[in-house]
């Protein structure tokens, strides 16, 4: 939510429209959707992990950096094999209730900007192979 709020207040002060896939209050309703004790399951393991999350975060940060595509990959596969529920929750699942609107801004005469979180941007779940799979031509610069 963060890089999404950073990148929209760039956009605006740009004098770029901003619209929002999702409201703070939808987001919310996925974490409240997550059974309780997985969530207190999860942080408890990044609680009693400390040094293991701080060194995985600095890797993120650094492939994300440099666009490693095969380390944010691997990231995102420990992130889904030791909280898959999560992941289904706030990553797949949002990338695929998103789908309709992007289709539908791209099929608009507007061009837009789409900000979302690196975890929604590669894999079968991500949001490129997503509009790729309707036939769109997806591109990276």
């Amino acid at each position: 939510m963060a890089w999404t709020l950073i990148c929209a207040i760039a956009l605006w002060q740009n004098g770029k429209s901003v619209r929002f896939l999702e409201s703070p209050t939808a987001t919310n309703e996925l974490l409240d959707a997550i059974p309780f004790d997985q969530r207190l399951a999860d942080l408890r393991r990044l609680v009693e992990n400390v040094d293991l999350m701080q060194e995985r975060f600095r890797r993120f940060i650094a492939a994300y950096r440099t666009a490693n595509a095969e380390e944010l990959a691997a990231l995102q596969g420990l992130a889904e094999s030791e909280s898959p529920v999560v992941m289904v929750a706030l990553i797949y699942g949002r990338s695929k209730r998103w789908l309709p609107e992007i289709l539908r801004m791209h099929a608009s005469s507007d061009r837009a900007a789409i900000c979302v979180g690196a975890f929604h941007c590669f894999g079968e779940h991500g949001l490129p192979t997503l509009i790729a799979n309707e036939g769109i031509d997806v591109t990276y610069e």
